[in-house]
């Protein structure tokens, strides 16, 4: 396991990275708080407003140390992105002699599901997991790089992790990857939180308000939330839609000819859970994801589109629910960001048989 050893004194961090097996100094935000929370917060069942704004306002100094961490990692090379770094999906392991200098130098592997892994997902998840402990004592932590049990989750109340969310834009050096952070209460994420590292765009919502973190002074890094507005309903006929990258359209293509029976749509390219940041600011409209994703790719988005009246359902448009199941697997979701536009979408849902096509793709 990934071990961070802290000096605040000196403002350093000491990170063992398990892949490449050697020591790595992260630095560390000079503005932040501390690397540990000053004190520990105590949730009630189900918890406050108060104290669901109390953890929202203590996860942001972990929430910059991390996008620290990983943008130290983004950084460590100069040269563009090319071909030759592109993921090799077949091996868990791959060969110094065949990796490219950008791979060795963030150590990419693929776990044994073909999924890229790198040292920039595993330090940001020692941090987290390591300032959770510390802020929240009594509430498990299930992060999809250590999880410590199969769902479903005995404890009415958890955080749901994913560390690094879209590993492969972050490996094909895109800007458009994610920290997502939710607090699960007997299956609801009753707060969300997702950050762009790159960005530095944090927003959250708990208590059924969205937030933007921000700065109370320019060139400080963000201090505090402030409220966000829902966006505005659309002017136009058109829907902003976005479907995965580097995907066969097959059934979105299905899904993209039911809506523009009606009105005209335009297709906006954007990857991992940064999608669902577009959503809740207005960029797009709409947001299909036919194949599998995992609980905590969505836990947090969902707490986000839920905030501003929006949605994000399954095939039987229901919303999802986390760590009740016997698998943190996904179905198929629809996430819609107008309240309007719901009934629209389970129309299509209905219309399409989603639901009973694709039983034994789940």
């Amino acid at each position: 396991m990934s071990k961070i050893h802290i000096n605040v004194n000196c403002h350093l961090m000491l990170y063992h990275a398990p892949i490449e097996r050697r020591l790595i100094v992260l630095p560390t935000t000079r503005n932040a708080i501390m690397h540990v929370p000053q004190r520990p917060v105590t949730l009630s069942i189900p918890p406050r407003a108060d104290e669901l704004s109390q953890v929202a306002h203590a996860l942001l100094p972990l929430i910059h140390e991390v996008h620290q961490t990983i943008c130290f990692f983004y950084h460590l090379t100069s040269k563009p992105y090319n071909q030759s770094d592109a993921i090799e999906p077949t091996h868990t392991k791959t060969s110094s002699s065949k990796k490219s200098d950008w791979h060795q130098a963030i150590g990419l592997v693929n776990k044994a599901d073909h999924s890229p892994l790198t040292e920039a997902d595993l330090a940001a998840n020692a941090q987290i997991l390591h300032y959770l402990a510390a802020l929240t004592p009594d509430i498990p932590i299930y992060s999809e790089e250590s999880l410590p049990s199969q769902p479903p989750v005995t404890e009415p109340l958890f955080w749901l992790i994913d560390p690094l969310d879209g590993t492969r834009e972050f490996v094909r050096r895109t800007d458009q990857f994610t920290v997502n952070i939710a607090l699960i209460l007997a299956g609801k994420p009753i707060l969300g939180i997702i950050s762009a590292p790159v960005f530095k765009d944090i927003v959250g919502a708990w208590n059924g308000q969205l937030y933007e973190a921000v700065s109370l002074k320019p060139a400080l890094l963000a201090s505090h939330w402030q409220p966000l507005d829902a966006p505005a309903p659309r002017t136009t006929q058109v829907w902003n839609v976005t479907i995965p990258n580097d995907l066969q359209r097959g059934r979105y293509q299905e899904v993209l000819d039911a809506l523009t029976q009606n009105q005209p749509i335009n297709l906006v390219r954007a990857g991992s859970a940064y999608k669902f940041i577009q959503q809740v600011r207005g960029l797009i409209d709409f947001y299909p994801r036919l194949h599998p994703t995992q609980e905590w790719d969505t836990a947090a988005g969902q707490a986000l589109l839920e905030a501003i009246g929006g949605a994000l359902v399954d095939a039987q448009g229901e919303p999802f629910q986390y760590g009740v199941r016997r698998t943190w697997l996904n179905q198929a979701f629809f996430a819609v960001t107008h309240k309007q536009d719901i009934p629209k979408v389970l129309d299509i849902i209905q219309s399409l048989n989603f639901a009973e096509r694709w039983k034994a793709d789940y």
